[in-house]
């Protein structure tokens, strides 16, 4: 903003915002810096929930007979490949 003002040829608003020009720029840094910090605390969660994927169980709820479908499934797949072997 000190900046902005300078180049308007004003002056004087920069003698006159200087101390809420400063504050307003050391905000912006704290800012800044808080961002960068929750973006590297948002980089290391997500490398760590990716690890956990890895070692991650998926459930499935199925009824009695599908389970008995997809065993009959398998046993007519093996006998096919005892057949043609």
């Amino acid at each position: 903003m000190k900046e902005c003002y300078i180049r308007t040829h004003r002056p004087d608003l920069v003698d006159l915002y200087s101390s809420r020009i400063e504050s307003m720029e050391g905000e912006l840094e704290h800012k800044k810096s808080e961002m960068r910090t929750k973006l590297d605390e948002y980089k290391t969660r997500l490398v760590a929930s990716s690890a956990e994927e890895e070692y991650s169980v998926n459930l499935e709820r199925v009824t009695y007979r599908t389970i008995e479908l997809r065993h009959y499934l398998k046993k007519c797949q093996d006998e096919l490949k005892v057949k043609l072997s």
